[in-house]
């Protein structure tokens, strides 16, 4: 028979080895996140709360990538077709995209070979005599040209529409019958889309002719400045001109206009 100090030490040895086993397992165990624990304990801890935010473009943002798309339009890969949009519901400009757009169209290189070939023809058919002739005749039609094309774009396409708040661009119509297309072409030449949307007046493009023949008198020979009566007659001209420039807009040009399909794509 086993003696009761020998249970008594068999029983200690027993419970030695279970505890010396059980303290490993222990040492493993994390302690609780302190953070978590004192938020779980304290009812006046604010509540988790996750916060996404949807940022979409200002519309100067979505005005400028539509002018960056614009200045891809060439007609024939070559000639700039910045001034018409694709898009009828396009953003409105404010005064500064509508200078950039204006400028880029006045300064682009065709634009100065443009005014070569025409000086050129008024150099041959001798036009404003009192130029005179040779090199420094033709410099000086060349300059009154393109004087006349800067003083025309910005008054008609970034003053007065900054003034009246309108839009310089032709919005391509695109649809409908053919007659209704060619009626809204020739009437864009004197009609102009505010930046409110609305379909307007387009006293930018009247003002701006009737202004740019004015000052043309500055520079050009006095034989050649036939008073209020030729920049009238001017003015009439530059309206009938943008009256058949719609309409090759409308009917041509968006067929050769390089970016053009991709502009009058649908967007979601």
């Amino acid at each position: 028979m086993t003696s009761p100090a020998a249970r008594v030490a068999r029983s200690l040895l027993v419970a030695i080895v279970l505890l010396a086993a059980a303290m490993p397992a222990a040492g493993q165990t994390s302690p609780p996140d302190a953070t978590s624990t004192a938020a779980q304990d304290d009812p006046n801890a604010p509540p988790h709360v996750e916060i996404s935010v949807d940022v979409k473009p200002t519309r100067v943002e979505v005005a400028d990538r539509q002018i960056r798309q614009q200045e891809q339009q060439r007609l024939l890969g070559v000639f700039p077709n910045f001034r018409v949009s694709y898009d009828p519901n396009a953003v409105p400009l404010d005064t500064r995209q509508k200078f950039h757009l204006s400028w880029k169209t006045i300064a682009d290189p065709v634009a100065f070979a443009g005014t070569g070939v025409i000086a050129g023809i008024q150099y041959a058919r001798n036009d404003f005599s009192g130029f005179g002739g040779g090199a420094d005749g033709y410099a000086k039609r060349y300059a009154a040209l393109y004087a006349t094309r800067v003083t025309s774009t910005m008054i008609s396409n970034v003053a007065l529409p900054a003034l009246f708040k309108q839009d310089p661009r032709y919005f391509y119509k695109g649809s409908g019958s053919t007659r209704s297309r060619i009626g809204y072409a020739i009437s864009r030449a004197v009609v102009r889309k505010g930046d409110n949307g609305r379909w307007q007046p387009d006293y930018s493009r009247v003002l701006g002719h009737l202004a740019s023949g004015a000052i043309s008198n500055l520079y050009y020979p006095p034989e050649d400045r036939r008073g209020i009566g030729l920049t009238v007659t001017n003015t009439a001209i530059g309206l009938g001109g943008a009256a058949i420039g719609n309409l090759m807009q409308e009917f041509l040009y968006a067929r050769f206009t390089t970016h053009a399909r991709r502009a009058r794509e649908p967007r979601d």
